[in-house]
């Protein structure tokens, strides 16, 4: 069965979109309103962080069930039922009225998370395969434009009287009608059946290029949580300016994704990703040797940029080493996603203890340094057997 024979690739690519850009939209508003969470559950800061940790580990679980469930049924039907539960589980967080309740909302939201993120990117994986030319970046940029709009819309709101929950129950309202909606444009395919995919997917093609995708989730996770402590702490900025830091992360992150698919057509895989990771290092370096907020501001811009690439294309190089489409290449890699995310912000915080942040933002270049090494990892399976 053709990727294209039952829906027009325009309506399943805008499927894919409204996939990426609900999943940015659930992490962008339940983000942006912990400090509310914290507060109605009367959590230390030490409480919220194991709390919060339950997110990325559940979340691995929910990426290898979807492994699992995806080499039978095909990752349109899991998507299709895992879609919704994310919007979903952001509410019953914001119900929770006890830590019991908000832990197993906070499960459930990670279980579904990592569903969704390994879905999606096969269907963005089988989207560039129909199309015949890079698209899978513009569904990245779907996901940081709707993450920003879905900040702006909780900082809105948090300047209200408007309870927790009835916000995200509004921001659900919206969303899941337009899930269920789309879900039946996105991309199908002949059922794989009882496939070997243990012997049909190479496990270390797919480590390396996880250990690559794991590092550039280090840089994401470490700015995103140490951007502003650094711009108030190390170069005395105002909390007004230092909330400009992941501003200017993702804004250039955006940018970048938009332009990746073409970039790609042109200079390859392998060549994108090194010039991202020396640009990544520039982007650090500037951070680290900061006289002022402003020059680190465009430090983190250029570190934005750099990360553009790193994370979409490395789904595309995991897919190509599945002949039979069985979808385990993408969700194993996935779960180095959550390594990453579980690495940064404590790796800042230790090296930061033992020094300075100046030297801890300067050591995330081993990040960017092992991605150049491994950039050959990037290269799809095809490509690299004919070389």
């Amino acid at each position: 069965m053709s990727l294209t024979s039952t829906v027009p690739v325009r309506r399943s690519r805008a499927a894919v979109s409204v996939a990426y850009g609900v999943q940015g939209l659930s992490l962008a508003i339940l983000v942006t309103r912990i400090p509310t969470v914290r507060d109605r559950l009367g959590l230390s800061e030490v409480g919220l962080g194991l709390l919060l940790v339950l997110v990325p580990v559940m979340a691995g679980v929910g990426s290898v069930l979807a492994g699992i469930l995806t080499a039978r049924l095909h990752s349109r039907p899991v998507l299709r039922v895992a879609g919704p539960f994310v919007p979903l589980s952001v509410v019953a967080v914001g119900l929770a009225p006890s830590l019991p309740a908000a832990v197993i909302a906070l499960s459930v939201f990670g279980v579904a998370i990592g569903m969704v993120d390994a879905t999606m990117n096969m269907q963005a994986v089988s989207l560039q395969a129909a199309y015949g030319r890079p698209v899978i970046s513009s569904c990245y940029a779907w996901f940081s434009l709707v993450s920003i709009a879905g900040a702006l819309l909780a900082a809105g709101a948090a300047a209200t009287d408007i309870p927790l929950w009835l916000f995200f129950a509004a921001c659900a309202a919206v969303a899941v009608p337009v899930q269920l909606v789309v879900g039946r444009w996105l991309l199908s395919d002949a059922v794989v059946g009882a496939v070997d995919s243990e012997r049909t997917v190479p496990w270390a093609p797919v480590i390396a290029v996880g250990i690559a995708l794991m590092c550039a989730y280090v840089l994401d996770s470490a700015t995103q949580n140490w951007s502003a402590v650094y711009l108030t702490d190390a170069l005395g900025a105002q909390e007004s300016v230092a909330a400009l830091g992941y501003a200017a992360y993702s804004a250039l992150l955006l940018i970048g994704r938009l332009a990746v698919d073409r970039i790609d057509m042109r200079a390859g895989p392998v060549r994108l990703v090194r010039a991202a990771a020396i640009l990544g290092l520039v982007g650090l370096l500037v951070v680290a040797l900061a006289p002022d907020p402003t020059v680190a501001l465009v430090g983190f811009g250029i570190l934005g940029l750099a990360v553009a690439p790193m994370i979409p294309l490395a789904f595309v190089a995991a897919a190509s080493h599945d002949r039979d489409a069985t979808g385990r290449a993408v969700a194993r890699v996935n779960v180095f996603n959550y390594v990453g995310v579980l690495l940064g912000a404590p790796l800042v915080g230790i090296i930061a203890e033992a020094s300075s942040l100046r030297i801890a933002f300067a050591a995330l270049g081993i990040a960017c340094v092992a991605i150049f090494a491994l950039a050959r990892a990037y290269l799809p399976a095809a490509e690299a057997a004919r070389d």
